[in-house]
């Protein structure tokens, strides 16, 4: 995210220029589409997810300009199908190795139950080693990859890949 929104705003930080996309009811990431994990009353991590074929999945932002969008092309080339979509599971390092990536995931993995989904998907960088194992453990497979466009905001080079997993 940092790629698209970093300075796109003149004297706002990325996570205030990325506030539409968690108060936009029409954004896939609206942030009643959220789940929050809290440990000794502190948020630990977040999760957010939606169905794949939810109209809200191709929302697009227009204050982004075209150029920036490259970075997020191989998405397009890892399109899901038919499955509950976690936009991103998200663990603050000082609550890492407690289980709470794991608690959220299973969170999603009753919410597509609930749904009738047969299958959660995510996108995950390769060299992300820690989320890869997180993710195999859990029983995520590799569906499909596609290269990283690479830029200097985003850390991984590599692949990214499509992972899924059977609810």
């Amino acid at each position: 995210m940092d790629a698209l929104y970093f300075d796109l705003i003149p004297g706002k930080s990325v996570a205030e220029a990325m506030e539409p996309r968690f108060t936009c009811e029409q954004s896939p990431k609206f942030f009643r589409d959220h789940t929050v994990a809290e440990e000794d009353d502190k948020v630990a991590g977040a999760l957010n997810f939606f169905a794949v074929d939810d109209p809200r999945s191709s929302w697009s932002d227009r204050r982004v300009p075209e150029e920036r969008k490259a970075v997020v092309k191989p998405i397009e080339h890892l399109k899901p199908e038919d499955e509950l979509y976690i936009g991103f599971v998200a663990v603050y390092s000082t609550f890492r190795g407690k289980g709470i990536g794991r608690t959220l995931l299973a969170f999603a993995r009753s919410e597509a139950r609930r749904r009738g989904l047969a299958s959660l998907c995510l996108h995950v960088f390769e060299q992300n080693e820690g989320a890869m194992k997180l993710y195999r453990d859990l029983g995520f497979q590799i569906a499909k990859r596609h290269p990283v466009v690479a830029h200097d905001l985003i850390i991984y080079s590599g692949d990214l890949l499509l992972m899924t997993c059977a609810v």
